[in-house]
């Protein structure tokens, strides 16, 4: 299934939402705009590597900031196009009334105390790994769960292939939400290599607890946590 939109209609305007994409955007062109090498080096500068945070000590290509600040660099850094296209399409979904709900600095916390939550789950499962960890995926998976809290009653329009033709679907937020953690569940079961499940799963759980904390003593749906079926 592909998002295309969310039900739920914004009060305020997604500028931190806006802001953060934009600046993934220059960092991906500016990272792949450079001689070839450059990238390589570059993910292993300012991507999270797990033995760094583990130990402390940097490894070349070496940084002029303590290897800690890895945890925040990281979460700019994509590795082509279809992995920032993907997450920047998930962030516009669900950051934007997230940031609407809960306000610009509590939906900042929940973003990058996610987003490092979610690193510091993948490197707790490999921490002596001297792979470099980049991407906005674990931040965003804090999104998701946050999300779940703050507006049970939405629902997600996707596109669902169904043999050469793809069928626009209208489904409940909590199951393709539920559906998607699922499948992080399955492929870090599986060990199946090439992307941080666990950093996936850990960052959702934090975002969760985070908007459980953050929300107040608001325990009703507002107003626009309903479905609303004719909008796409």
């Amino acid at each position: 299934m592909i998002p295309l939109s969310d039900t739920p209609q914004r009060r305020s305007s997604p500028a931190i939402t806006i802001l953060i994409i934009i600046i993934n955007v220059l960092v991906y062109f500016y990272s792949f705009g450079k001689p070839p090498g450059f990238y390589d080096v570059f993910i292993m500068k300012y991507g999270v590597i797990p033995f760094e945070i583990t130990t402390g000590i940097d490894i070349p290509p070496l940084i002029n900031y303590p290897v800690y600040i890895t945890l925040i660099t990281s979460l700019f850094i994509h590795g082509g196009f279809s992995h920032i296209f993907g997450n920047m399409l998930f962030l516009w979904i669900f950051g934007d009334n997230v940031e609407d709900v809960l306000g610009k600095i509590k939906y900042l916390l929940i973003y990058f105390v996610g987003g490092i939550g979610a690193s510091l789950c993948q490197v707790a499962i490999s921490p002596s790994s001297k792979i470099p960890l980049v991407g906005a995926s674990g931040a965003i998976s804090a999104v998701m769960g946050a999300y779940i809290v703050l507006l049970p009653l939405s629902s997600i329009n996707v596109i669902v292939p169904f043999f050469f033709f793809p069928l626009l679907v209208q489904i409940p937020a909590l199951i393709f939400i539920f559906f998607w953690f699922l499948t992080q569940l399955f492929n870090a079961a599986l060990g199946i290599p090439g992307v941080g499940w666990w950093a996936h799963i850990g960052g959702f759980l934090t975002g969760l607890i985070l908007a459980i904390m953050l929300r107040g003593g608001r325990k009703k749906p507002r107003d626009y946590d309903v479905f609303y079926p004719d909008r796409w």
